[in-house]
C-alpha cells in the first residue's frame, strides 16, 4: 500500500491526468448550478481538506474551544492567498510610495498566477478571468468586516443552534446532511456570526455568475497544479521565489513523503523512531525541559507584577506539564 502511494506521487506529471480531473470538478460545478444546489457544492470542497481552506463557507472538525475533550463542527472564514491585506485595498492612506509601488508589483504577479493557472489546466480562451478571483476575495475581506449582528462573540466562538442557522442564512441541515452526517448536529461553532450572515447573502446571490465562477475554479487548480511535475513551476515562481523568497522546489523525487506523512503518518513515525531514536539525546533533552521549568518557576515566583493567586495556579499548572 505505500508503495502504490508513493509511485502515484511520482507518477503526477501527466498533463493528461491534470486535465482529467479538472474535467471531473467542470462536470461536478455544472451538476450543482443546474440543480441550484448551493449547499451541496460547498459540501463538496470541504470534503477536500487540499482544497477546503480556500472555500468562503470553511467547514472542520476540531477540538472545542471551551472543552477540549469533544469534538464539534466549526465553521469559519477561509484563508486569502495574499496576507498583506492592504494588496486588497485601494486606499493609500498611511502608506509609504514605496509600500503603493509594491502592492501594485504583488497585484500584477498575483493576477498572472492566477492567469497562468487557468490557460495551463484549462487552456487558452477558457473564459475565466483573473480579477475576478481578486474581486471575489476582496468580497469575502469585506465580508470579514460585516456588522450586520449586533451579538457577534470577540473570541470568534458562537454557539450556534441547528434551529438557529437559517437566521443567518445557513442551511445547515442540508450542508451537514451533503457533508455526511445522517442527521445534522444540534450545534456548530461559528467563529463570526456577522460573516456568516454576510457571506451567505452574496453566495445565495451570486455563487454561480463569472466572478465566482472563477474562484471556484481558481481554488481548485491551485492546488491541482502542486500535483503535475509539469505546472508546478506556476506555484513555484509566485508562490515560493516571488512570495517567499524560496530558491528551489521541493526535490521531486521526496514528493511522495508528504501525501505518506498524511495517508501513513503513525507507519512513517514508528519507523523513524525505530531507525533513530537515541536514549541519550532523549534523556539530555528530558533533563534540558526540566531545567528549563525549574527555571520558569523560579522566574514566576520572583516577579512583582502577578497576583499571588495568580502565581499559585501559575506554578500548579508547571507541576502538570507532561514532556512527552
Amino acid at each position: 500500500m505505500v508503495k502504490n502511494v508513493r509511485d502515484s506521487f511520482l507518477k503526477l506529471n501527466n498533463v493528461a491526468t491534470t486535465k482529467k480531473y479538472a474535467s471531473d470538478f467542470t462536470k461536478m460545478y455544472n451538476a450543482c448550478v443546474e440543480k441550484n444546489d448551493l449547499w451541496g457544492f460547498l459540501a463538496d470542497i470541504n470534503k477536500n481538506e487540499i482544497i477546503s481552506w480556500g472555500c468562503p463557507i470553511k467547514w472542520q472538525v476540531t477540538p472545542d474551544d471551551k472543552n477540549a475533550k469533544i469534538y464539534k463542527s466549526m465553521i469559519s472564514f477561509p484563508q486569502l492567498s495574499i496576507f498583506d491585506l492592504n494588496v486588497y485595498f485601494d486606499d493609500n492612506t498611511g502608506l509609504s510610495k514605496t509600500e503603493i509601488t509594491n502592492r501594485g508589483i504583488v497585484r500584477k504577479k498575483y493576477l498572472k498566477y492566477i492567469s497562468d493557472i487557468f490557460d495551463s489546466c484549462l487552456g487558452k480562451g477558457n473564459g475565466l478571468k483573473a480579477q475576478d478571483v481578486f474581486d471575489c476575495e476582496v468580497a469575502i475581506l469585506n465580508a470579514m468586516g460585516c456588522s450586520s449582528v449586533k451579538k457577534d462573540s470577540p473570541d470568534f466562538y458562537n454557539v450556534v443552534k441547528r434551529t438557529e442557522a437559517l437566521d443567518y442564512g445557513f442551511d445547515w441541515d442540508t450542508f451537514a446532511h451533503k457533508v455526511g452526517y445522517k442527521r445534522a448536529p444540534e450545534t456548530f461553532i461559528c467563529g463570526s456570526l456577522n460573516y456568516l450572515k454576510c457571506m451567505c447573502k452574496e453566495l445565495s446571490e451570486n455563487w454561480t455568475n463569472d466572478k465566482w465562477k472563477a474562484y471556484w475554479y481558481y481554488i481548485y487548480l491551485r492546488q491541482l497544479i502542486r500535483f503535475d511535475k509539469t505546472l508546478d513551476d506556476i506555484h513555484l515562481d509566485f508562490k515560493g521565489k516571488f512570495m517567499t523568497g524560496l530558491p528551489m522546489d521541493f526535490p521531486y523525487e521526496l514528493l511522495p513523503v508528504l501525501g505518506l506523512s498524511i495517508t501513513f503518518n503513525t507507519l512513517l513515525a514508528n519507523l523513524y523512531v525505530d531507525t533513530y531514536e537515541n536514549d541519550e539525546v532523549v534523556a539530555y533533552v528530558e533533563n534540558m525541559g526540566k531545567d528549563l521549568i525549574t527555571v520558569f518557576k523560579r522566574i514566576i515566583t520572583r516577579n512583582n507584577w502577578m497576583d499571588p493567586p495568580t502565581k499559585k495556579q501559575a506554578l500548579k499548572k508547571l507541576d502538570h506539564l507532561k514532556l512527552i
